[in-house]
């Protein structure tokens, strides 16, 4: 795709040096055109500034649209889009290498294909609520980008849309998403915590190949295909697959030699209706199945140190994220844990909770998951994702603390405000 977009940007820089070419309008120093009382940026000029705001009219006219490539090359660190905006075209800000962010407004409905492709500067993705088609490699080759929101009307993320996203830690796929695009998330080497939220049919092929530190994944129940070579090469260890599963093409999970558990929600006869393809011998070890597992449900996002809530019996997925809004010395901490308790258990006596009192702890004195180990301050700097699970059996009310663990002590370690990305 790289290759096809350079070809193609050649053709039309040297097209837009031949004569009798007809000037587009200008806008400070944006081209753009108008039809049908909305207006495109077309291009724009090199000024020397940092900042490109886009503005939300133009002669009174709103700006809707930003043509195929129109700004790709722009050398600005900081790109305003207008809330006006409906569509991003194909590779419009390809090759911004400069660009360190981007908000895509609720107003967006479709990213075009590369349309952010080798955006090599490029840290941190919010897409709005409107978009619903992330275009293939819109995110392509994107090597430093560590944070992305997608936002929950998307139904298709395309073809390698986040490959080689190497540094990309976690990723929430929500509800609304339908096909998870071939080699989507692809080479995205640090990728270690994956929701795949339960309107997903497709999981195509190379969707997650090489994500070598990718250590569990839960399919959901709406799967029906898991594509050739999906998690090819993934450091997987654990396997939760949903009973809607038929087919698990060739080499799904070819070289995911660590898998030791997989869970199957469905019956031992279900599964073996299942189509399952060559070079996929480590989730058809017998040894390694578990039949019938029930299907996590998930709870995202913010915790305090005494939150309690109510859930229902079944299998919970935290999926949290932490930086450093923390009362303790970043410098001191040397990992993190979280407690769970009843409402009114105080001190020690939370860590002794037992499935008496409806919970199957995942670890002995209440730790539910350890979330780093001999970190540093600038560690700490990075945000931490964690995915603890608990075994409820009934309606169970409790709460939970963050914790960490200072000098071999563990303290409390109260969250000071929410954090801007989970609000």
């Amino acid at each position: 795709m790289k290759k096809f977009l350079a070809l193609t940007l050649t053709i039309l820089l040297v097209m837009s040096a031949l004569p009798c070419v007809v000037m587009a309008s200008t806008y400070g120093n944006l081209t753009y055109s108008l039809s049908n009382n909305q207006v495109t940026i077309t291009g724009f000029v090199p000024d020397g500034s940092t900042e490109l705001v886009i503005p939300d009219t133009i002669e009174g006219y709103p700006v809707t649209s930003i043509d195929s490539y129109s700004l790709a090359g722009c050398e600005c660190t900081s790109i305003t889009l207008p809330s006006s905006l409906t569509n991003i075209g194909e590779a419009a800000f390809y090759d911004c290498s400069n660009l360190t962010s981007i908000e895509i407004p609720d107003s967006v409905i479709t990213i075009g294909e590369g349309a952010f492709e080798d955006c090599v500067n490029l840290e941190s993705v919010t897409i709005g609520n409107s978009v619903t088609t992330i275009g293939g490699g819109a995110f392509y080759g994107c090597e430093i980008l560590e944070s992305v929101t997608i936002g929950n009307s998307v139904t298709d993320i395309g073809g390698y849309a986040f490959y080689g996203c190497g540094i990309l830690r976690s990723i929430i796929i929500p509800n609304s998403v339908i096909t998870i695009g071939e080699g989507a998330f692809s080479d995205c080497d640090c990728l270690e915590s994956v929701t795949i939220g339960n309107s997903v049919t497709t999981i195509d092929e190379n969707a997650f190949l090489a994500c070598a530190s990718l250590k569990s994944i839960i399919i959901p129940n709406s799967v029906i295909t898991i594509g050739t070579y999906a998690f090819s090469g993934s450091g997987l260890e654990s396997v939760t697959i949903g009973s809607g599963i038929t087919n698990i093409n060739d080499g799904a999970f070819e070289f995911c030699n660590n898998i030791t558990d997989v869970y199957y929600c469905g019956s031992e006869t279900q599964w073996g209706e299942i189509s399952i393809g060559s070079y996929n011998d480590y989730i058809t070890n017998d040894e390694s199945i578990h039949y019938n597992a029930p299907m996590p449900y998930y709870d995202s996002g913010y915790f305090s140190s005494e939150l309690d809530s109510t859930f229902k019996e079944g299998i919970i997925a935290f999926t949290s994220q932490f930086t450093q809004y923390t009362d303790c010395d970043a410098s001191e901490i040397e990992s993190f844990g979280m407690y769970i308790y009843k409402p009114g258990v105080t001190g020690d006596d939370r860590t002794q909770l037992s499935s008496e009192d409806g919970f199957d702890l995942a670890d002995n004195e209440g730790w539910i998951y350890s979330f780093v180990t001999e970190i540093d301050s600038s560690d700490f700097n990075n945000p931490i994702y964690a995915m603890p699970y608990i075994v409820i059996s009934g309606e169970t009310h409790f709460g939970c603390i963050i914790t960490a663990k200072v000098n071999g002590t563990k303290e409390i370690c109260d969250i000071s405000e929410k954090p801007s990305f989970l609000e």
